[in-house]
């Protein structure tokens, strides 16, 4: 079982991994023409 401070660490992991495509996506179409509708989630990297 994962300790508290792991998964601290990944909840941490996941949250910036999401801000950072959502970054990304509001500069390629602007924020009005982003969705999170039909996306599937791309893998960390």
């Amino acid at each position: 079982m994962a300790t508290a401070a792991t998964k601290a660490e990944q909840s941490e992991a996941t949250r910036g991994a999401l801000v950072r495509a959502a970054e990304k996506l509001f500069a390629e179409r602007g924020y009005a023409n982003t969705s999170t509708r039909g996306r599937r989630p791309r893998a960390p990297g």
